[in-house]
């Protein structure tokens, strides 16, 4: 992958081409550093979620939980300007990253470490899109009892079975009442889909493409309900 993240910036340069966040701009030490970066300047980065991301929600406050380079936190805040984000992410380079990108985009976002309950209890008032991708922690944190402020908030929460092979129906149980619940897999991607692609050889071009899954990936989309 590092050598096709290589030739494709080489190509081409270090802006996002296509999906919601056309024109987000990575800096040069992004190469080397940010994981799956070729798949992001494509704008095919777990596209599946663009819909949900771009619905019009009129959110006040858009928390990342597994923030990582910030792919999501400034890409959002360029999308939506006056919409707080925060972004939470436990590995201290990937949040002085995630900062870096912001700065290199002239938005501004704030980072944090691990969230928790007490973390999320406390977020800033007002409509909240909140975004999960803990690696299975989802289990523990996305639970309404000890966060309240959860029954409230549209979600979109990657779940990972090879976690805990129940997570889905753990999810789904803990907020039936509360929200409309939607699956939403990952979709499969095409080289010949990019132009920018179109002289690579299939297996380099296979590995720009590749987002580093054994299988696709699943989202819970969670919207809550009408009171």
């Amino acid at each position: 992958m590092g050598r096709a993240t290589k030739r494709y910036v080489r190509e081409n340069d270090l802006t996002v081409r296509r999906g919601p966040f056309t024109g987000l701009r990575y800096p040069p030490h992004a190469v080397g550093t940010v994981t799956h970066l070729t798949t992001k300047l494509l704008g095919c980065y777990e596209s599946a979620l663009s819909p949900y991301l771009t619905d019009g929600g009129d959110f006040d406050l858009f928390v990342d939980v597994g923030a990582g380079d910030g792919y999501y936190c400034a890409g959002y805040k360029r999308l939506f300007p006056r919409t707080a984000v925060i972004g939470y992410e436990t590995d201290a380079s990937s949040r002085r990253m995630a900062l870096g990108l912001a700065q290199h985009n002239g938005v501004d976002v704030e980072m944090r470490g691990k969230a928790d309950h007490r973390a999320l209890s406390m977020l800033p008032e007002g409509h909240l899109l909140l975004l999960s991708d803990v690696e299975g922690y989802e289990y523990k944190l996305l639970d309404p009892v000890a966060v309240p402020r959860l029954l409230k908030a549209t979600m979109i929460i990657e779940v990972h079975p090879t976690a805990r092979a129940d997570i889905v129906e753990v999810l789904s149980r803990r907020f039936a009442v509360s929200h409309e619940i939607t699956s939403v897999p990952g979709l499969p991607k095409d080289a010949g889909e990019f132009g920018e692609l179109a002289a690579w050889a299939e297996d380099e071009a296979r590995y720009a493409i590749s987002e580093g899954r054994d299988s696709e990936p699943l989202w819970l989309v969670m919207r809550p309900r009408a009171a």
